[in-house]
């Protein structure tokens, strides 16, 4: 369980943007650019998860590299 720690540092390290402050009407506009920057903690998670590839079998199911590496 150790090593998922490590993945998620590495991540955060790779993804890490520096603290920003400002207006909502500042923020605004830069979350119509990148939508992303307003997803929640889960949807984040799932991207970190599924940035090191989804096979999916015949079955449909899908095998995240994540927790195999």
């Amino acid at each position: 369980m150790g090593d998922i720690f490590s993945k998620i540092e590495e991540h955060t390290k790779k993804y890490q943007v520096s603290c920003w402050e400002g207006t909502f009407r500042d923020y605004l506009p830069l979350v119509i650019q990148n939508p992303k920057l307003a997803q929640l903690a889960h949807a984040r998670i799932y991207d970190m998860v599924s940035s090191y590839g989804v096979e999916v079998d015949e079955q449909g199911n899908e095998r995240y590299h994540f927790f195999t590496r």
